[in-house]
């Protein structure tokens, strides 16, 4: 008696892979007008290769083209970057305008304090004006022998010369017997009155050149406003004021006591008004600007 073999199942790479032939007939003459081959892998791939073809023209179309505002809570993306952009732009004039007001409550505080006979308490820590991408620890001031001489010569006069004699006959007789220092040997590029509201000069030096303070006296502001960088101001006799601008780190705080021709900061190029690597030096003479070159020799 003869037993039917089993017959051999099909493996499912065998069945995906298995090709069938398709044709199109005429329905009138049934003669074949095309025909194709094809696999059930063949169709996976074609299908799989549409769906991503399809969801990439869709992504680009609804995010590049104007059509991405007809799709609920999705923010056009130039307006979504003017609104990032408008934000930043807050922040950052809330910020200036808060450290400039800070910078000057501090001025006057300390501005009265002086004028009460009292000394100024530092409220502001100098580390934190420092800036960490230069090392400043290995810098050395070292008074040149011109220097030392004239502080030997200055130390054992009772009586001081100016240097230069100044064109106002009605300037305060106090201004001739004051010997101002020189804060930073270089070349004068803005002289004063040079520009509209410019109070001082502009000295272009090699950077961390050091600063030194032009007299004796306090300092009564060591900050940082958004024009003019780190800024030092130091209080000195006869109604005398000296401001230095654009530093790159301040070497003296608030309330610390200064000599003439001792370093208390760094040339630099701080602040959205500076341009290069200078000092902007001001001198200011009973509450008024007066030119620092016609005082100092720089």
């Amino acid at each position: 008696m003869d037993v039917d073999k089993p017959t051999k199942k099909s493996s499912f790479a065998e069945k995906i892979q298995r090709k069938s032939r398709y044709v199109r007939l005429n329905n009138e003459t049934f003669e074949e007008e095309h025909s194709f081959t094809l696999s059930r892998f063949n169709m996976l791939i074609y299908l799989l290769f549409s769906i991503i073809v399809v969801i990439l023209l869709s992504y680009l179309l609804f995010s590049y083209t104007a059509l991405n505002g007809l799709i609920a809570n999705v923010p056009d993306s130039t307006a979504e970057k003017a609104l990032i952009e408008a934000d930043r732009q807050n922040l950052f004039e809330i910020k200036s305008i808060s450290s400039d007001s800070d910078a000057q409550t501090r001025y006057n505080n300390n501005l009265i304090s002086l004028l009460k006979g009292e000394v100024p308490e530092s409220n502001i820590e100098i580390g934190s004006t420092i800036d960490t991408t230069n090392d400043y620890r290995n810098i050395l001031f070292s008074n040149s022998r011109e220097d030392s001489l004239l502080r030997q010569k200055i130390e054992a006069e009772d009586q001081f010369s100016i240097s230069g004699s100044s064109p106002n006959n009605d300037r305060d007789d106090k201004m001739n017997g004051v010997f101002f220092f020189t804060p930073l040997q270089g070349d004068v590029t803005n002289s004063f009155g040079g520009s509209k509201g410019h109070n001082g000069i502009d000295i272009v030096a090699p950077q961390n050149e050091a600063v030194k303070s032009t007299l004796d006296g306090t300092v009564i502001f060591a900050g940082w406003t958004t024009d003019n960088g780190h800024i030092i101001q130091v209080q000195h006799a006869h109604n005398l004021i000296s401001v230095y601008k654009h530093n790159s780190v301040l070497l003296k705080g608030e309330g610390d006591k200064v000599r003439a021709g001792e370093p208390i900061a760094i040339v630099g190029n701080t602040g959205e008004l500076s341009t290069a690597a200078h000092l902007h030096f001001e001198l200011w003479y009973n509450g008024n600007s007066i030119n620092p070159q016609e005082f100092i020799t720089f």
